[in-house]
């Protein structure tokens, strides 16, 4: 009788696995992605964003600290009005973005 052990080649492709499905599944009513933590895998459950502009928005926040607001969002690179009202109910902000010198 063989026992599954965790760290067997199948237990990481099906933790793989779930985590793609998971992933890839839309956002439930209610669900929101935090902006100020959220991967570029996870950015892109967002409607209207793609790869492309999921690492434009992880590589904006890692050079200028977290968000913490829609408003600051309107910085990256192909993000405008529009977009903004699309992701309003789709977004939470946890950080708290540096002050202005």
């Amino acid at each position: 009788q063989l026992q599954s052990d965790a760290r067997s080649p199948g237990a990481g492709l099906r933790e793989t696995a779930r985590r793609a499905a998971s992933l890839a599944r839309p956002l439930a009513p209610g669900e929101r992605i935090d902006l100020d933590r959220a991967d570029v895998t996870e950015i892109t459950r967002l409607p209207r964003i793609g790869p492309v502009l999921a690492q434009r928005i992880v590589a904006w926040r890692s050079d200028h600290g977290p968000f913490g607001s829609l408003a600051r969002l309107d910085s990256v690179s192909g993000v405008g009005p529009r977009l903004l009202d699309a992701l309003r109910p789709w977004v939470t902000f946890s950080g708290i973005p540096p002050s202005a010198p």
